[in-house]
């Protein structure tokens, strides 16, 4: 392909278009990773919201408390509520770590791919 910009001709070859491609691709999932991890990061604000008013309410030996699992809510023990959330946060927190891996490496190849293609 061949452009014209102020009488300077560029001729765009196969391995250039490859590269553009594989930049933008790269620059695509890194967005969408991004979204995810700003998603992630509600969800987890939410799980530490719901953290902090657990231990604003009046616990006795038989409370139980509406835990949201799936499309459901499930009475549960106050102490089996806070465990369910402790393993929530942790896994929230390891895909957010595990995205932000991930940006990270393709940040590396977006910084790799720049030089290729200038």
């Amino acid at each position: 392909v061949t452009t014209m910009s102020n009488t300077k001709s560029i001729k765009v070859t196969k391995d250039d278009q490859r590269l553009i491609n594989e930049f933008s691709n790269t620059l695509s999932k890194v967005k969408l990773l991004e979204m995810e991890v700003e998603e992630l990061n509600i969800g987890l604000n939410n799980l530490v919201d719901a953290e902090t008013e657990m231990m604003l309410i009046d616990v006795t030996a038989d409370t139980r408390i509406p835990y949201k699992t799936g499309t459901m809510f499930a009475l549960v023990k106050e102490s089996d509520a806070q465990t369910l959330l402790e393993c929530e946060k942790k896994r929230a927190e390891e895909e957010i770590s595990r995205r932000i891996k991930e940006i990270n490496k393709h940040n590396q190849k977006l910084q790799e791919s720049k030089k290729n293609i200038i």
